[in-house]
This record gives structure tokens, C-alpha cells and sequence, in this order.
């Protein structure tokens, strides 16, 4: 698994799966090595697929360009439920999301 580094939010964790935003599109049946930061002080790497993935909205930069927001869903493979419970254990909650980064593989 190599590749460049995607940054991301999540916005939604379970023990299987999750959703995540992203201003990079992830590719459709790729699989990725996640680095969640659940509270800014655990860092607990994850094995996902993307199931799916969209472009749900766009937004103005300071800069005057438009930035594309990509919704995914990834099926967790390993560390989904350490992930999940390190979440919860942080008091995780969509307004407080874990920061994500992807490397596609």
C-alpha cells in the first residue's frame, strides 16, 4: 500500500465500517491504510475498502476557488473495533470527528 496521504474527517464509525469526508476522491474498491486521531491524542491505524464514494458538495475558498467535498463508505478490515472504541472512549461525536488520513494501496 503506497501512495500519497489523503486528509479527511469522519463522520461516522463502527466497528465494520465508516463514512468520511474529503476534498480528494477516494477510489471505488481501493483499499487504504487509516491513521484516525480519536481526541487528538490517540492514533489508531485501520485496514479499510471504499465501498462508495460521492461528490456532496462544493465550497469558496479564501482564495476565491471552488473545493469539491467527497462523501465515502469504507468496510473496516483491522483495528475497526479498537477504532471505534477508542472513539467512544474519547466521547466521539460526528461534531467532534476523529481527523483521518488515507494512503491508497
Amino acid at each position: 500500500m503506497e501512495g500519497a496521504t489523503i486528509a479527511g474527517r469522519v463522520v461516522d464509525l463502527s466497528s465494520h465500517g465508516m463514512a468520511m469526508e474529503s476534498t480528494s476522491p477516494l477510489r471505488v474498491g481501493g483499499r487504504y491504510r487509516l491513521c484516525l486521531a480519536a481526541g487528538g491524542e490517540k492514533r489508531v491505524p485501520v485496514v479499510a475498502t471504499v465501498r462508495w464514494c460521492r461528490l456532496t458538495a462544493t465550497r469558496r475558498l479564501a482564495s476565491g476557488e471552488v473545493a469539491p467535498l467527497y462523501r465515502a463508505g469504507l468496510a473496516l478490515h483491522r483495528g475497526g473495533g479498537r477504532a471505534a472504541h477508542c472513539a467512544s472512549e474519547a466521547g466521539w461525536s460526528p461534531e467532534q470527528s476523529p481527523a483521518g488520513e488515507a494512503t491508497p494501496g
